[in-house]
C-alpha cells in the first residue's frame, strides 16, 4: 500500500505544473469576460454625424491628371476655411526628393473626369504629394499632415481615435 501511495504521489508531483496551468487557463476563460470590438465600415460621410467639414476644392486649385498644370500645386503650408467658417492651417512637410510633387487637390471620379478611388464620386481629396514615375502604388510624401484649427475641435461621434479625442472635425 505504501508503494502505491508513493507512486501516486510521484505522478501527482510530476504532472502538477501541467494540471495547474490548465486549471488557471480554464479559470481565466470562465471568470474574465473577453471584450470584443468589431471594425465599423463607414460608407458615408453622414455616418460620422459631423456638423462641419472642408471641401478641398474651396482652395481654388484642382489638379487634372489628364492635363497636368504645375500652377495648381499647393504650397506646403496654406490656410483654409471650413464650410462652417472655422479657420484652419494645413502643413505638409517638405521632402528632399525632387521626384515627389508638392501637395495638390484632385477629384475622385471615373476617368476622364477624375481619378477613381474608394471615396464618393465627386469628392475632392488633398494629396500630400507623390512620385508619378514610381509606378503603382506611387511613392508619396511620408511626412505627417498637420491641421491646426483656429479653436478647439471636439467630437461627439462614435468614431474616435484610441484615446477618445477627435483630432479632426470631419474628413
Amino acid at each position: 500500500m505504501a508503494f502505491a501511495t508513493n507512486q501516486l504521489l510521484k505522478l501527482s508531483i510530476q504532472y502538477l505544473p501541467t494540471i495547474a496551468t490548465k486549471l488557471a487557463i480554464t479559470t481565466l476563460i470562465a471568470i474574465l469576460p473577453l471584450p470584443v470590438k468589431a471594425i465599423t465600415l463607414v460608407t458615408s460621410r453622414a455616418a460620422f454625424g459631423s456638423n462641419d467639414g472642408i471641401d478641398w476644392s474651396s482652395l481654388g486649385k484642382v489638379f487634372n491628371p489628364f492635363a497636368p498644370d504645375p500652377s495648381v500645386f499647393l504650397p506646403n503650408s496654406f490656410s483654409a476655411v471650413s464650410e462652417g467658417g472655422l479657420a484652419l492651417g494645413v502643413t505638409v512637410p517638405q521632402v528632399n526628393d525632387s521626384g515627389i510633387t508638392p501637395p495638390f487637390v484632385f477629384q475622385t471620379s471615373f476617368i476622364p473626369k477624375g481619378i477613381p478611388t474608394n471615396f464618393t464620386d465627386g469628392d475632392f481629396l488633398l494629396l500630400t504629394g507623390l512620385n508619378p514615375q514610381s509606378g503603382f502604388p506611387a511613392i508619396g510624401n511620408p511626412g505627417p499632415l498637420t491641421i491646426n484649427f483656429d479653436r478647439p475641435v471636439f467630437s461627439n461621434s462614435k468614431f474616435k481615435n484610441l484615446r477618445g479625442i477627435s483630432r479632426r472635425r470631419e474628413w
